[in-house]
């Protein structure tokens, strides 16, 4: 077979771009006869190793996906990873082990659907184990949509209806920490093929015993993140039913305890509750909104009063700033002189003790005050 023109054109992953999308479409390790040799995989998946995601755009989304929920009256919280982290395993990929990459940040994610779920195991198996059976179903039916996780092989007539909730997909809050990491399973291709036996003495491979040898498997695990967790009620009905507060704690307990993603029952995917980075984003909402508010101010201002902010702003002491402009000639002869005049008097008046043209002490520093607030006035003149 002749190959390509562009076979020695090997892709390389690039230090900016979409992380997931190369993982996920450029493995470029085959032989010619489609196997992979020992060694490659280990080695292929080094070099994703390290710091993967743009911070900026990382920040945004969390910012907007925050100010979203906030307006469907939900809560989100930061939750910070306890050790590693993995999810998407069963993709999949030449490594054998996929991941869940987001399709638009390039960063390993946890989708709604598998936020929902970990939240109902949490709910079904461990929460008010003393509650009725009739209470929890009904909690069941109301936060999920339905009584049992598969009603449509439960057998028995059941109701099945949108839940109250809406689970987000959690997306880190800043670049992630990427690691590879190791599996040593003992069971042969018992997980792989145990299902399709058809003779134990034709397939012993697939049989789960103690004579098979474990084969490394590497695979790309998150070995230090940040996600943002939001839930928010379905509509205006639903948030006067549903104790958010309460669905929070649920989700709290479930990522301390269950766990989230794949290998939970090895300590993968524990969170904790990074109240620092919650804060963190709310600041830098607020710090937004002021400034989209200013922005909006200054957009209506006449080019005079746009020159008036931009001489004060960032000043510690905004009337001595536009004193000392006309004691140099600035707007000298004209309106806008009396205007700056004023609103140097109005700033005065508001602080105790700083408009006095009349003061006759002997206080140096009062007497120089004194001295401004009288040439002040004959510009008001």
């Amino acid at each position: 077979m002749r190959p390509p023109v562009y076979f020695n054109e090997t892709p390389k992953k690039c230090a900016e771009g979409n992380t997931g999308l190369f993982f996920q479409r450029f493995f470029d390790r085959y032989k010619p006869d489609g196997s992979i040799e020992d060694g490659v995989k280990v080695e292929w998946l080094k070099q994703f190793k390290g710091i993967s995601g743009d911070s900026e755009a990382l920040e945004s989304a969390a910012q907007s996906q925050y100010t979203l929920v906030d307006q469907l009256s939900g809560k989100a919280q930061v939750f910070t990873t306890d050790w590693h982290f993995v999810t998407g395993m069963g993709y999949p990929h030449p490594v054998e082990n996929g991941l869940n990459w987001h399709p638009v940040y390039g960063v390993p994610y946890l989708s709604g659907a598998a936020v929902k779920g970990m939240v109902r195991a949490w709910v079904e198996q461990w929460l008010y184990s003393s509650e009725e059976a009739s209470e929890k179903r009904a909690r069941l039916l109301s936060w999920f949509g339905s009584e049992e996780k598969f009603p449509e092989n439960s057998g028995s007539p059941q109701t099945m209806q949108a839940g109250d909730l809406v689970f987000f997909d959690a997306v880190p809050v800043k670049p992630v920490q990427l690691n590879t990491d190791i599996m040593t399973p003992h069971m042969g291709k018992w997980y792989e093929k145990g299902g399709e036996i058809s003779s134990i003495q034709k397939q012993p491979d697939c049989v789960p015993a103690d004579w098979h040898s474990p084969t490394p498997i590497p695979f790309l695990a998150v070995k230090q993140a940040s996600y943002l967790f939001s839930v928010a009620p379905r509509n205006a009905k639903a948030a006067q039913r549903v104790d958010m507060d309460e669905v929070m704690k649920c989700l709290e307990s479930a990522l301390n305890f269950l766990g989230a993603g794949a290998k939970t029952a090895t300590g993968y995917g524990q969170m904790n509750h990074d109240e620092s980075a919650t804060e963190k984003i709310l600041t830098s909402i607020e710090e937004k909104r002021v400034l989209k508010e200013r922005e909006a101010c200054q957009s209506m201002l006449s080019p005079f009063e746009s020159e008036l902010e931009a001489l004060i702003e960032g000043s510690d002491n905004p009337a001595i700033t536009l004193f000392q402009k006309l004691e140099e000639g600035y707007w000298s002869g004209s309106d806008e002189q009396v205007i700056v005049a004023q609103r140097i008097k109005t700033i005065w008046e508001a602080e105790k003790g700083k408009w006095n043209p009349d003061f006759s002490g002997k206080n140096k520093k009062a007497v120089k005050q004194s001295g401004r607030c009288k040439k002040v006035m004959g510009y008001l003149r």
